[in-house]
């Protein structure tokens, strides 16, 4: 059964549609890649139906074509260790900045086991900032933490440096 398993897992794999997020698993619905929710069994079965093909040996070489096997759907929801399933460890609901410094796109990033579903927040960044764009920028970050008590300037500076 742990072959079949394997073999199930990696077609939901090559699929795209489905995440884990500990040690559950996770799809998209309503035609959003990036709206997930629990799979429970009979998503697993429609997936799998989609995306694998199961068959059973009637003669000795005879095979024929069957749906999924219940006690397979129940093994795979209960695995606890999937490696070969997108795994999941943020959802961010708002750009965030990459360690590269670049904006994330909408989606999933492998590399950072993150999900970026931006809302409509929109980020007006020109392409070759000026001096007075990066001014303007610290003003306006500066105001989202106007009223926070930092200790000090010190604390404050390690938020965002001056320029």
């Amino acid at each position: 059964m742990n072959e079949v398993v394997n073999q199930a897992y990696l077609a939901l794999e090559e699929s795209g549609k489905v995440y884990q997020f500990g040690n559950i698993l996770l799809h998209p619905v309503n035609n959003d890649e990036l709206d997930l929710v629990p799979l429970k069994r009979e998503s697993l079965h429609v997936l799998l139906s989609e995306h694998a093909k199961f068959v059973r040996r009637v003669e000795e070489d005879n095979w024929k074509l069957v749906r999924p096997d219940i006690r397979l759907l129940d093994a795979m929801l209960q695995y606890p260790d999937r490696p070969m399933i997108r795994k999941i460890e943020l959802r961010c609901d708002f750009p965030i900045i990459l360690p590269d410094g670049k904006i994330a796109e909408p989606g999933y990033i492998r590399y950072y086991k993150v999900i970026v579903k931006a809302s409509d927040i929109s980020l007006d960044i020109p392409k070759n900032p000026t001096l007075d764009d990066a001014r303007r920028a610290v003003d306006e970050l500066s105001a989202v933490v106007a009223d926070f008590p930092f200790v000090n300037e010190a604390h404050r500076s390690v938020f965002l440096p001056r320029y």
